[in-house]
């Protein structure tokens, strides 16, 4: 009786055993590794960039050579250029559908900032935003299916400071007859240093050669 009793008691610790607690990655026998002075140590995370709180909602039904609309595109970020405080960055629509479509004028940004709060920013035209060939004046652009449009943004960035809030994510309403589309950026895109209260320069839409990628 007495060796049953031994065998089922060691039978029950194994099986207690085998139920220890679940160890997360980084940490050892349970505990979170400590540095060398015994306090916990701690690693930096970066975030991802976050996702604009808005839905992909259609103004209007698409239709051939109409407004282009959120579900007829892909909305990429490239890097952000900097310089003596200006910034200046491409966002690249893909027509990802069926139906051609166009973007004219200017488009419009909305922006949040990492808390997900809508920042108050300004469209500022005043200034024309260049690229290799001059001014990027406004003017029509069709985008067939599978084709891309770009069209640049440009900042200060000498509002942000520590401590103050910053865009975190941003959607574009790429032309008249559309509405908010959300952009999707990339570790190269961050930080966008604009705060409440800041403005943002738009050119004019521009037909993207295919060679054009979300980093160009």
């Amino acid at each position: 009786m007495r060796a049953r009793l031994v065998v089922l008691s060691l039978a029950v610790a194994a099986a207690l055993a085998g139920c220890g607690t679940e160890v997360a990655p980084g940490q050892e026998g349970g505990r979170t590794p400590s540095g060398t002075d015994g306090t916990p140590s701690t690693t930096a995370s970066t975030s991802a960039p976050a996702t604009p709180p808005v839905r992909v909602t259609d103004a209007a039904a698409p239709r051939s050579g109409g407004p282009c609309q959120p579900s007829q595109l892909r909305l990429v970020a490239g890097g952000t250029d900097a310089s003596l405080g200006y910034r200046e960055m491409a966002v690249v629509a893909t027509n990802t559908s069926r139906t051609p479509c166009t973007v004219a004028g200017y488009a419009t940004a909305t922006m949040w900032g990492t808390s997900g709060q809508r920042l108050r920013v300004t469209r500022d035209r005043t200034m024309a935003v260049y690229d290799n060939d001059g001014p990027i004046r406004p003017r029509t652009v069709r985008i067939a299916p599978g084709r891309k449009a770009v069209v640049r943004l440009g900042w200060r960035g000498g509002g942000a400071a520590t401590g103050v809030e910053q865009v975190g994510s941003f959607a574009l309403t790429v032309t008249r007859g559309s509405a908010p589309a959300p952009v999707t950026l990339t570790e190269h895109t961050m930080p966008i240093d604009i705060v409440d209260g800041g403005s943002v320069r738009v050119s004019g839409w521009r037909t993207a050669p295919e060679t054009v990628g979300p980093q160009d």
